[in-house]
């Protein structure tokens, strides 16, 4: 008989929560937040993945929307023309934007999809502007493409 009110006595005073408990319970439950990779990235940068939004049907005539993928710090830029991925560089200083010569990609053939005007479209860009979610490529002050933010 004596166990049995020991083990009781035991199992009720370890179930009873004392202020104290209920602090360092209150803190471990507690979660900060912590910024995300694109919350870190400075201000105005196209960083990150953005899609085309497709303004006329040769836009999409290959089956697939095209991609843009900006890697800020090695100022790479992948992704897809819609037919095609390739791989490039760029610069970007506050809102001037230009896709270097340099770029590499597969070579499937996608009939009647014009690969070679969307191309020479990136190549002339030489700024951009960011308005929440969309980034608009430009030559000058006349824009070339609108893509949204892929999250």
């Amino acid at each position: 008989m004596k166990i049995v009110i020991c083990i009781l006595l035991l199992a009720t005073l370890g179930c009873k929560r004392s202020a104290n408990n209920q602090q360092l319970l209150a803190a471990d439950t507690q979660v900060e937040a912590t910024p995300t990779a694109f919350d870190q990235q400075p201000g105005n940068t196209p960083s990150g993945k953005w899609q085309l939004i497709p303004v006329m049907p040769s836009d999409t005539a290959a089956g697939r929307i095209p991609v843009l993928n900006f890697i800020m710090d090695s100022k790479r830029v992948t992704g897809n023309t819609g037919c095609n991925n390739f791989s490039g560089t760029f610069e970007v200083d506050k809102n001037s934007l230009t896709f270097n010569h340099d770029f590499i990609s597969t070579k499937m053939a996608c009939p009647g999809y014009d690969e070679a005007a969307f191309e020479r479209n990136l190549l002339r860009t030489n700024s951009f502007e960011i308005n929440g979610d969309t980034l608009v490529l430009k030559v000058s002050q006349t824009p070339l493409s609108y893509w949204i933010k892929v999250r």
